[in-house]
């Protein structure tokens, strides 16, 4: 038989359809025990809204990190494990990459529109979120189908491994849960695993920190250039490779580490090597506008240069404005400060 491994992702902020008004109404000035009543009470009402279904894994939109990864449950199938896919989901909590579910609007991101605090809320109330969603949905849930805890993951099979690969704010939600989970399988780094970047050590608190050790594979911005995409998606993008080098007998959070530590090793060898400064990117640009940033950004790593995306679109828009040029394409006006 093939080693059950689960891969347990936060859910995109961006989804293929938009939600119902009312799934998306976190009714932010409310106290937060009439917030969580009213969520529960939409999520149990979705065919009064007439929305449509989807399962879980194709909810979220192909333009953000969703993609990557359901390239790591690709890739960790042809590799020679059995991968289910689990996805913590701040509007319904706990879900099976095969749950039914429909579009709506919430999400961990503090900043982000549909997120679930207020703006005086302290950081914790997202794990308390995350809490009662998971008890609702644990004792109720959606459609009455009753979902297990993140810690009862790894004990459906014998030797199942489980992949946590979440961004910080996910990772701190559900804190507690990966504490219970480390204990149900008595610390044992051949079982569970988290990968997750800087931020994340910034979320959690000390005395989780070294409970998790054992279970723990930081990853470095650095990482990037070897593997691509963009800081926000870097810790699925890290994580397809570090399955793309895994084997089911041998996968553990120990060799997650050791594989993590290569791909940071290249991915300063190349920024040593071809990472150039502010001053190179923006001659660049000066001889090459005008463009879309995507072509453009093509055209520079082609050219042999590397910097980090985010950095060259600062550097576009700041370009473009000392020209008196309008944006092109893809292009939308840079992010507000």
């Amino acid at each position: 038989m093939r080693r059950v491994l689960h891969i347990l992702a936060n859910c995109g902020s961006s989804k293929v359809a938009p939600p119902h008004a009312r799934l998306r109404d976190i009714s932010s000035h409310l106290p937060f025990n009439v917030r969580m009543d009213r969520w529960v009470r939409a999520l149990t009402n979705t065919k009064g809204y007439g929305a449509t279904e989807y399962n879980a894994e194709d909810l979220y939109d192909k333009g953000g990190y969703w993609p990557r990864i359901l390239r790591v449950v690709s890739k960790a199938r042809r590799q020679g494990f059995e991968p289910r896919l689990w996805v913590a989901s701040a509007g319904y909590g706990l879900l099976k990459g095969t749950d039914r579910v429909v579009s709506y609007g919430a999400t961990f991101a503090k900043n982000a529109p549909d997120t679930i605090f207020r703006s005086k809320d302290k950081p914790k109330i997202a794990q308390r979120w995350w809490r009662e969603l998971s008890a609702w949905n644990h004792m109720s849930g959606y459609k009455g189908i009753h979902t297990p805890r993140i810690a009862d993951i790894p004990r459906f099979e014998k030797d199942a491994f489980l992949l946590v690969v979440m961004t910080p704010p996910y990772i701190h939600a559900v804190e507690r849960d990966l504490l219970r989970t480390a204990k149900k399988v008595k610390y044992d780094g051949n079982r569970f695993a988290i990968i997750g970047t800087k931020g994340m050590y910034q979320k959690l608190s000390r005395k989780s920190l070294k409970l998790l050790k054992p279970h723990l594979v930081p990853i470095h911005a650095k990482m990037q250039h070897a593997v691509g995409g963009g800081l926000i998606a870097l810790h699925a993008y890290v994580a397809y490779a570090l399955i793309r080098e895994a084997h089911p007998n041998t996968l553990s959070a120990s060799t997650l580490r050791k594989h993590a530590k290569k791909l940071l090793k290249e991915g300063e060898q190349i920024h040593k090597d071809t990472f150039v400064g502010d001053n190179i990117v923006r001659k660049f640009l000066g001889s090459n506008l005008p463009g879309t940033k995507t072509a453009l950004y093509n055209q520079f790593k082609k050219a042999g240069y590397r910097c980090f995306v985010e950095r060259f679109n600062k550097l576009y828009y700041k370009t473009l404005e000392e020209k008196g040029m309008t944006y092109h394409g893809d292009c939308s006006p840079p992010p507000k400060q």
